[in-house]
């Protein structure tokens, strides 16, 4: 038995299992505990993909991917609604979506705080700086 219900599982745990749970012969308790979806952000961001392609093979679906913002919303987002919260905005965004990416905005997410493109904006400027052959010269002594 596969439960998402803390009363299905409390159940389980009591003497007296409700009736649902009496009527399976045979049953054994192994009890798998999964962290919330907001303690596994790359779980997150697999399972919007997932639910993406399975959307878009609806007739009538353009294909779409995740736009940059829109994949730092789904990693930064608490998902209070868990998996199913996931699953139905990926829905409505294929529904609501114009163009060939799904944006944060389509998911009802925030964007991400420009502060995340800044940093990498600055780290990519720091790198191309590292790069160019230095114009000053220097002495080797030794």
């Amino acid at each position: 038995m596969v439960t998402a219900s803390p009363c299905a599982e409390q159940s389980l745990a009591s003497s007296t299992p409700r009736r649902c749970v009496r009527s399976l012969p045979g049953i054994s308790e192994l009890l798998v505990e999964i962290p919330p979806l907001r303690e596994r952000p790359d779980d997150a961001l697999v399972l919007a993909r997932h639910f993406l392609e399975r959307f878009q093979r609806e007739p009538g679906r353009a294909q779409r991917g995740l736009s940059a913002e829109a994949v730092q919303a789904v990693a930064g987002h608490d998902w209070p609604g868990n998996v199913r919260e996931l699953e139905n905005r990926v829905k409505r965004a294929v529904v609501v979506a114009e163009g060939q990416r799904i944006r944060a905005a389509d998911l009802g997410l925030e964007p991400p705080s420009g502060e995340g493109e800044e940093a990498s904006t600055r780290l990519r400027d720091a790198v191309r700086d590292a790069a160019r052959p230095s114009t000053s010269s220097c002495a080797i002594t030794g």
